[in-house]
């Protein structure tokens, strides 16, 4: 069975008329289905060298497929999660 894991992605959102890109934390399960997310990640470390490593895996999110918010964020899964916690 495949371990869960997470990654920052770039992430299409339409917002009234307007879309816009951001930069999101996505936490997948062991199906490689996206479970749960952070919608504003800041870099961070425990360390300069730390915050550097983590600022690279921000970068890396620009080379991947841009992935529409409501592609995810709105499946019936996700939505009873959020909805039963």
């Amino acid at each position: 069975m495949a371990k869960a894991k997470a990654e920052y992605r770039v992430v299409r959102r339409k917002y009234e008329d307007n879309i816009y890109f951001i930069i999101m934390e996505l936490w997948y399960d062991e199906e490689d289905k996206i479970e749960g997310w952070v919608d504003d990640p800041h870099p961070f470390g425990e360390s300069i060298r730390a915050l550097k490593a983590d600022l690279e895996r921000f970068k890396k999110a620009l080379l991947k497929e841009v992935l529409d918010y409501d592609d995810f964020a709105t499946t019936d899964r996700i939505k009873s999660k959020l909805n039963n916690g």
